[in-house]
């Protein structure tokens, strides 16, 4: 009885895991969504360098056990300091934008 409900068990996390959507970063739908949701253009190295700052702070956030939305919020800011750092001067929205589109498209 016991290897049955083993057996059993095995294949429906089995086939659960299979149909599971896999997460997957893709560069180019991040810097199309920058590209369309940013009111300033920026060329796909310098998005990509926000983009993946504002993942690393994502991660660091959620590593340390902060909620998703602080670590979005500690994502805004360590793009707002490297988009400083740049020279790019991207207004507040802008970068809220970068961080959206690197944890949806990115990370």
């Amino acid at each position: 009885m016991h290897k049955t409900a083993v057996a059993v068990f095995t294949v429906a996390v089995t086939s659960t895991l299979v149909g599971a959507p896999i997460a997957c970063a893709d560069e180019n739908m991040y810097l199309n969504q920058v590209a369309n949701t940013l009111s300033v253009s920026l060329t796909p190295s310098q998005a990509l360098k926000l983009g993946n700052v504002a993942c690393k702070a994502v991660h660091s956030a959620t590593a340390n056990g902060m909620t998703l939305g602080k670590a979005r919020a500690a994502a805004d800011d360590a793009v707002g300091w490297a988009q400083n750092d740049m020279g790019l001067g991207l207004s507040m929205a802008d970068g809220m934008h970068l961080v959206d589109a690197a944890v949806d498209q990115l990370c």
